[in-house]
């Protein structure tokens, strides 16, 4: 009777051990402020509309006035941990790739998330800025979150099209004497939800002038591989020895 009590204290261990294992695994986030050159706002630290508790993290990526392909390589996940994943913003023929820093400028300024929707980069004239995130694991599925506010200019409403589907953030001013203290979807920030089957991500915003991409959300959703039947085993045979040894101490 007490070698089956044992063993059954041993099975429950291991069961409990391997809940905890896959339980704690937690979402891959990458998050994406983009500052302006000789902007103030600097990089956001907090969290996004993704909630990732604990994880504030952001790779602070500084726009320069460009007419090619700007990459930023090696970014950081919203822990701190290295990747080889990156970005690149690129405006079409004939575009510049530009910044904005609204405090700079003495433009309105965002009242959530100011180091995040402050800044941004823009095209200023009517051709499309692509986006592509890179080094990507192709059979995983991952959330894209894309953040847009310039500044609240009303007028410049952000399209933002992956995987042929189209969103609108529409960039309302947030007024003061009517503040908006959280991130809206469809406001300023859109959602592109279970992409997957390729190593890169790509979209582009549709610009008629001045329509920004604040930042960005990449958010692995694959969900964790659950251990094999020989951890479980193992774990099993770990706990029993523990338990044995103690009963064994518990004896002399």
């Amino acid at each position: 009777m007490k070698t089956n009590s044992i063993i059954k204290s041993a099975l429950f261990v291991a069961g409990f051990s391997a809940f905890t294992l896959v339980g704690s695994a937690q979402a891959q986030v990458i998050n994406v402020d983009f500052n302006a050159t000789g902007g103030t706002s600097g990089t956001y630290s907090g969290q996004g509309a993704y909630s990732d508790p604990g994880h504030s993290v952001w790779n602070g990526l500084t726009v320069a006035n460009s007419t090619s392909a700007e990459t930023w390589s090696s970014l950081q996940t919203s822990t701190g941990a290295g990747t080889s994943i990156g970005v690149t913003l690129t405006p079409t023929a004939g575009g510049t790739l530009t910044s904005y820093d609204t405090l700079t400028s003495n433009a309105n300024p965002a009242l959530v998330a100011p180091a995040l929707l402050n800044d941004f980069a823009y095209e200023a004239g009517s051709v499309n800025v692509d986006f592509t995130f890179s080094g990507l694991n192709a059979s995983n599925t991952y959330n894209l979150y894309i953040y847009a506010q310039n500044g609240g200019f009303d007028s410049a409403y952000a399209p933002f099209t992956v995987d042929s589907m189209t969103q609108y953030a529409i960039n309302a001013v947030q007024r003061v004497e009517s503040p908006d203290t959280s991130f809206v979807l469809g406001n300023n920030y859109v959602e592109f939800t279970g992409l997957t089957g390729s190593t890169s991500i790509a979209g582009f915003l549709t610009s008629a002038g001045n329509e920004p991409i604040s930042g960005f959300q990449l958010v692995d959703t694959t969900p964790a591989a659950a251990p094999e039947p020989s951890t479980y085993a193992l774990m099993g045979l770990g706990a029993l020895a523990l338990l044995v040894t103690r009963r064994r101490l518990v004896l002399k």
